[in-house]
């Protein structure tokens, strides 16, 4: 479904500027895209150190999970007038909870290729991978059924 399609399904926008098939908007192109449509105002959304230059000709930033240090930067720019914060929270808890700490142990299946001399072979370091990451999953999966 066409972006524009989207937007006006929702019945908030005014009006949408994105990427397609052919171009691709980022930065100076953005902006570009945008003034097109708003030579004098508006207020842009974004979320990486790319939209900078969109910001700095803004009226107002809402900033959609944007890194503190791009966060601060956007605030010596234009007033903020939304910010939605990344929950680092939630991210910390899955990871807690699927213990992302304990793959370290799969590494093992990594020493025969240490030991035989086979470690820059791509093609068998390829053919170990599935496996680290299907042992991985297991313990995950493991420790999710014990939680609960």
């Amino acid at each position: 479904m066409p972006h524009a399609e989207k937007a006006r399904r929702l019945g908030i926008f005014d009006t949408v500027i994105a990427s397609d098939e052919q171009t691709n908007l980022k930065g100076i192109e953005t902006l570009a895209a945008i003034r097109d449509h708003y030579p004098e105002d508006f207020v842009y959304a974004g979320d990486c150190k790319a939209d900078l230059p969109i910001w700095a000709q803004a009226r107002g930033a809402v900033l959609a999970g944007t890194s503190s240090n791009v966060s601060s930067q956007v605030r010596n720019l234009t007033s903020v007038e939304r910010e939605f914060v990344r929950d680092a929270t939630v991210r910390a808890e899955w990871m807690h909870a699927l213990r992302m700490h304990q793959w370290a142990k799969n590494l093992l299946l990594f020493v025969p290729l240490l030991t035989g001399f086979s470690f820059f072979d791509i093609e068998k370091v390829f053919s170990v991978l599935p496996t680290f990451t299907a042992f991985s999953f297991a313990a995950s999966a493991t420790y999710l059924v014990i939680d609960l």
